[in-house]
This record gives C-alpha cells, structure tokens and sequence, in this order.
C-alpha cells in the first residue's frame, strides 16, 4: 500500500509516498521535480512514478485525480490527457493495482513529504529515500507502458 501526495509552491514542486509493505515496514520517499508544473500534473507524476512499481494500491487525497482515473468526471485539459492515459496504461498492465481516494487527514505521512521533497534547509531525520526527476513521466519510453499479454 502506497500512500501519496504532491505539493506545488514558487520555490519548487515535489511529492511524498509513504509506502508500507506486506510485513508492516514503513518507507518514506520524496521525489523532487525538476520542472515547473502545476498541483493536478504533480499528482499524476507522482501516481506513475509509484504505479512502475507493480501492484500496489495507492491512496491519493486528490479527488480530481481519482474521479479521472475512476471515469466519474472527463479529462478536459489537453495537458492531463496524456497523464491521464498513461496511468490508465499502468492500471491496465498491472491487473491489481488500485487508486483510492482518502481524506487529506487520513494522507498526512505523504503529505508532510510531499513538503520537505523541495525543502532545501531541513535536516533528515531517520531514513528517508529521495529522488529527482527531471523528466515528465509522459516523456518516458511508451514500450514500458504496454500491458501485459496475457499467456494460454
């Protein structure tokens, strides 16, 4: 389970997954981005960026996102479709991956990453995994976003 969110300021955009595996362990990542980009596409990054993981249910607080992803409202902005599709790719590679909806209290771990990913003064306390990306997810090779074939 993979719990994520992103955050948008002047001096930087980036994102916090807290991910707790199957025996409990709890693993805190930030990932910064290296290009300017708005709330809604830093929410998809971060989406991709955990789904290329394999099958895992992420908890996302953004309601727009998970109404797209779920089909209850339409992607509009041409700027998201392509986000938009390429985590529906993902979701279709990889047959148990889920995206689910929470409330923002019930996602403060990630948010709190999401925070210090592009904080540059804070002092790291405890064991923290960060990246930078500098591309956009939907810059990435398409071939490593095709579904699976199915065998038999």
């Amino acid at each position: 389970m993979v719990h994520v969110d992103s955050s948008t300021a002047r001096m930087g955009s980036g994102a916090g997954a807290f991910v707790i595996d199957p025996e409990g362990n709890e693993w805190p990542y930030k990932l910064l981005f290296g290009f300017q980009t708005s709330n809604n596409i830093a929410e998809y990054e971060t989406l991709i960026s955990r789904l290329q993981l394999g099958n895992l249910t992420i908890h996302t607080d953004s309601q727009l996102v998970a109404k797209l992803i779920h089909g209850e409202y339409k992607v509009k902005k041409p700027t998201l479709k392509r986000y938009h599709t390429t985590t529906i790719q993902l979701l279709v590679r990889f047959d148990k991956a889920k995206v689910r909806q929470l409330p923002m209290n019930n996602n403060m771990h990630a948010y709190t990453l999401s925070k210090l990913a592009y904080s540059i003064t804070i002092e790291q306390r405890g064991k923290s995994y960060s990246n930078i990306r500098k591309r956009r997810a939907t810059m990435f090779p398409k071939c490593s976003l095709q579904p699976k074939k199915k065998h038999g």
